[in-house]
């Protein structure tokens, strides 16, 4: 009997010992509870199946490729044909346009080498000088002034543009700056003490003169000036408007835009002033003269269409082609120099 108590003494010790090695020690302090922890998701290691590749979605138009230069080389405008003005490109002949840049942007000039635009836009609260490469397809902002710079045209060798700018009373003058075709040093060439407006620069083809319009007598002229500012040559007189000059690539004649007789018409002069001939004629207005780059042709702006379009005639007047064809307002053509 009392070895059957022995017994069950011991398997009660037993018991209790196995009890105890499963249960949790006792801490001295209190156990904080424990924030729960995320399992980090498990991911596919260097020898694990590989997964599929993520598909690119083709591009929604073809790359860029130069334009063929048929008719006669490359002209840049003005076209309203998606909205906004923009910078377009179509050969000479009228054929392939495109869109260039996709901002308010007008008034484009091609540098020497037809490799970079520089073009007027405001996509910013500010107007600013902006710069298109053709070879690399970038657009760089030039100018970043506390006024609207405006109407840029490049000098021969490439180092300087020809600006409008408000400098100190914006609204009441606009000036005739020079500027470094990086955006920096701009050099004054017109300081008027009144209301005055200056527009339109072109750089004559030796780089010798600019020639602009100006309000100076209530009405704008065609002036030239050494690139200083000095030297000033009035070209044109008379109460009518005269304006937008344009220097024939040999620098012999610049053909401008006046309603002399009674509506805008194409003219061309010399660069004296002299030999003043009038080179279209119609009921319409024919504006913004442009030169290609062997001086045989010249391209121009007309609503003779109901709205404006880009035409071109021989350097006499005859030989008339029209290149646009849209309900938009196509304006300002800029013929890419040769290079």
């Amino acid at each position: 009997m009392n070895t059957n108590k022995n017994i069950l003494l011991a398997l009660s010790i037993l018991l209790l010992v196995f009890l105890a090695g499963c249960s949790p020690a006792p801490a001295d302090d209190a156990i904080a509870p424990v924030e729960p922890t995320l399992t980090p998701e498990i991911l596919p290691s260097a020898t694990s199946t590989p997964l599929p590749p993520t598909e690119t979605p083709e591009p929604s138009s073809t790359p860029w490729q130069p334009l063929s230069g048929s008719g006669g080389g490359v002209i840049a405008f003005t076209s309203e044909r998606n909205g906004l003005p923009h910078i377009f490109l179509m050969n000479a002949d009228g054929s392939d346009p495109r869109e260039l840049t996709s901002r308010y942007d007008t008034h484009a000039d091609w540098s020497p080498d037809g490799g970079v635009l520089a073009f007027f836009s405001q996509r910013e609260t500010i107007g600013a000088i902006y710069s298109f490469d053709l070879e690399t397809l970038t657009e760089k902002q030039l100018t970043k002034t506390e006024r609207t710079v405006s109407a840029p045209d490049w000098s021969p060798d490439g180092s300087y543009l020809a600006v409008i700018y408000t400098p100190t009373h914006p609204g009441i003058n606009y000036e005739l700056f020079t500027v470094r075709s990086n955006g920096q040093g701009f050099q004054a060439l017109t300081d008027s003490a009144a209301y005055q407006y200056y527009a339109n620069p072109d750089w004559s083809p030796d780089g010798s003169r600019i020639a602009y319009a100006a309000d100076i007598d209530e009405v704008y002229n065609i002036y030239t000036m050494d690139p200083d500012g000095t030297d000033i040559l009035q070209l044109t007189a008379g109460a009518e408007t005269n304006n937008k000059p344009a220097w024939s690539p040999d620098g012999t004649r610049i053909a401008f835009e006046s309603n002399r007789d009674g509506n805008w018409e194409i003219y061309t002069m010399n660069v004296d002033g002299s030999g003043l001939t009038r080179l279209t004629d119609h009921p319409e207005d024919d504006k913004w003269p442009c030169w290609s780059p062997d001086g045989s042709r010249i391209a121009f702006q007309t609503d003779r269409d109901g709205n404006w379009e880009i035409y071109t005639m021989n350097a006499d007047g005859s030989g008339l082609q029209r290149l646009t064809e849209n309900a938009a307002k196509d304006i300002e053509p800029a013929w890419r120099p040769v290079n």
